[in-house]
């Protein structure tokens, strides 16, 4: 995924209609961004490469990808494990509205720059902060 990448269930005007604008302003872009972009998703463990914008990028991670490509299914224990981590995520980060908000509580010293970061210098950040649900 780059970073200009957006990955969720629902769109911004969705989750608005349902929550409310109060809760959720789909008009905000960099809000949209900092909580669907593919920085906060790689951030999150959703996502498992964060690559510049370019396709020679998104070309060597799928190699990569490829190259590490485990075809066993997984087993009910894995599915479990992953399913109470994505519990402990929805605990842990109950409440926060803002990307900005889910990165300080990862320990991002200054996550009001993530956005300013280029993908190389983010990934470099983000490695030793990443949940993996």
């Amino acid at each position: 995924m780059s970073e200009e990448g957006r990955l969720s269930l629902s769109g911004p005007e969705v989750i608005e209609t349902v929550a409310g604008v109060e809760e959720f302003d789909s008009r905000d872009r960099a809000l949209v961004w900092r909580v669907t972009g593919g920085k906060h998703r790689f951030l999150m463990g959703d996502c498992d490469l964060l690559v510049r914008d370019e396709i020679a990028a998104f070309r060597q991670a799928a190699i990569d990808c490829l190259a590490q490509r485990d075809d066993a299914s997984p087993t009910l224990e894995q599915l479990l494990a992953q399913q109470g981590r994505l519990a402990e995520r929805q605990r842990r980060f109950a409440g926060m509205r803002d990307g900005v908000q889910v990165w300080r509580a990862l320990g991002v010293e200054a996550p009001d720059a993530v956005p300013m970061l280029e993908a190389d210098e983010f990934v470099a950040l983000a490695g030793r902060l990443r949940t993996h649900a």
